[in-house]
């Protein structure tokens, strides 16, 4: 404010005393003129990388007066409460080719709404095995925000995925670990004596087709069928017999 019967020019500098580090509190009205019993508004901004207790060092010049006056303008940066309700999703063992559906929720414990969304290059990490729904959004103050997780395995391996997620205003970012297995059912059959052939069971039903021969009334014949499942998960069977 003003209080003199003249207009007078004034002009912040700001006092760097480290200049390996940025600045952190920037003055958006460096110079002006405040008029004659009048005021006006001094707007400094800060832009933090951490949170951490910032001190930026200024000096306030009126140069008509040849006067100058220091000011210590402080900023304290906490981190926003959003996060995710768990860090990780482990989907375990699933069948190439199948499907699961899990999910976390991200949730937002300040009084203001938080925009959030997962970080582009996460659509690399995906590679086809994971849908997430959906990828960007805000959830409200004092609330939570469900996101949907479909893990479809398109190989026999271990997967784990890290997910980037940025939240705003947030200096740092959210990460989602998911995990999960894609693997094979791989069983085999074998007929009679280990001299016939493998038959591979590559779907939920084998039809075969076994002769016995020519069996004497009263008499038995006795075919061995032998399933070997290399695998390291179990596989249920169910035999039907069926005559003509």
């Amino acid at each position: 404010m003003n209080p003199t019967a003249e207009d007078y020019e004034f002009i912040w500098d700001s006092v760097i005393l480290d200049t390996s580090k940025a600045e952190v509190v920037q003055c958006s009205s460096k110079r002006g003129i405040i008029k004659s019993n009048k005021k006006t508004q001094m707007t400094f901004q800060l832009n933090p990388e951490d949170c951490d207790l910032h001190e930026s060092f200024f000096n306030f010049h009126i140069p008509k007066h040849n006067i100058a006056y220091p000011f210590l303008i402080v900023g304290c940066v906490v981190e926003s409460e959003v996060g995710f309700d768990k860090l990780f999703v482990n989907f375990g063992p699933l069948i190439v080719g199948r499907s699961s559906i899990n999910g976390v929720n991200i949730e937002n414990h300040t009084d203001s709404p938080f925009a959030w969304s997962m970080d582009k290059s996460a659509q690399q990490i995906l590679e086809n095995t994971l849908e997430v729904t959906p990828m960007t959004g805000v959830v409200q103050a004092h609330s939570k925000m469900p996101i949907k997780l479909v893990f479809k395995p398109q190989v026999e391996k271990l997967y784990s995925l890290t997910l980037p997620f940025t939240v705003q205003h947030k200096p740092t970012k959210l990460f989602l670990n998911v995990k999960g297995e894609g693997y094979n059912v791989s069983v085999a059959l074998t007929i009679g004596s280990s001299q016939e052939p493998i038959i591979p069971v590559r779907s939920s039903t084998v039809d075969i087709t076994t002769d016995f021969g020519q069996v004497q009334v009263n008499d038995q014949c006795i075919i061995t069928a032998a399933m070997r499942n290399p695998s390291k998960f179990p596989v249920g069977f169910k035999w039907e017999l069926q005559l003509p």
